[in-house]
């Protein structure tokens, strides 16, 4: 049987009105727990996950902005102080270069580039 207030489990209900149970250790990301609440099935996964034995699920697009994609890259690149301390011009016509290259490669994974995919990009 389990405590009536376990260790490092959290509530959260969506603006929908259903409830999702988490498990946030210290140190680690928070893992959601699938299973209906106070089932053995519920209570096993719990252990898991403190155990570490579970892994997150991986970050989702925001906005439509794939987490270490090139078009996330540009949007932090539009964030930065070198762009926004550029003539309103050059920002115009670089921002333009940019989206037109993420229309046809902007989900693809920046770790994975090499230079020749740049220069392709380039020319």
């Amino acid at each position: 049987m389990a405590r009536a207030n376990p260790p490092y489990l959290s509530r959260d209900t969506d603006r929908h009105g259903n409830v999702r149970w988490y498990v946030r250790p210290p140190g680690r990301q928070k893992v959601r727990l699938r299973e209906e609440f106070g089932t053995p099935a519920f209570w096993a996964a719990y252990q898991d996950a403190l155990a570490g034995k579970t892994v997150a699920a991986p970050r989702k697009a925001v906005d439509g902005v794939v987490p270490g994609s090139f078009r996330a890259l540009c949007v932090k690149y539009y964030a930065s102080p070198e762009f926004r301390g550029l003539d309103w011009s050059t920002k115009a016509w670089r921002r333009r270069a940019l989206e037109l290259i993420c229309q046809k490669e902007g989900n693809k994974p920046v770790d994975q580039m090499e230079s020749r995919h740049i220069r392709r990009l380039r020319d």
